[in-house]
């Protein structure tokens, strides 16, 4: 048995990385729960569209139809209290910049290129 075999508990395993004690990483998992809760509530309670958008393409069926009903309930209780507001605010301006930017309607005007005498 190695010195480095010898210092290692029964417990332990081998690592590149200095891995903290349990006490040091509680903290950080606490951190990082709380992070993700807050995260996902914020997009619960912020983007209740998208979540209704994507709960209409899922396949038909009892249970997509009743989580199509209670997304849809969402969005209307969302927009009730204001909380629809900045997303349709945010998707308005980016699709106004898309049409700007990618407007096919000159491309479609405009006439093809003769590139028959290139063929030649």
């Amino acid at each position: 048995m190695t010195d480095q075999q010898q210092l290692m508990q029964a417990d332990e395993m081998l690592s590149p990385v200095d891995l903290p004690g349990d006490e040091e990483t509680e903290g950080g998992l606490r951190w990082t729960s709380i992070a993700i809760a807050v995260g996902a509530l914020f997009l619960l309670l912020s983007n209740a569209v998208t979540i209704d958008e994507w709960a209409k393409e899922l396949p038909p069926g009892p249970a997509a139809e009743r989580l199509t009903q209670a997304t849809a309930g969402w969005v209307a209780v969302t927009d009730r209290i204001g909380l629809n507001a900045p997303r349709a605010l945010v998707h308005a301006q980016w699709k106004r910049g898309q049409a700007l930017r990618f407007d096919p309607a000159p491309a479609a005007t405009s006439p093809a290129p003769d590139t028959s005498s290139r063929l030649r």
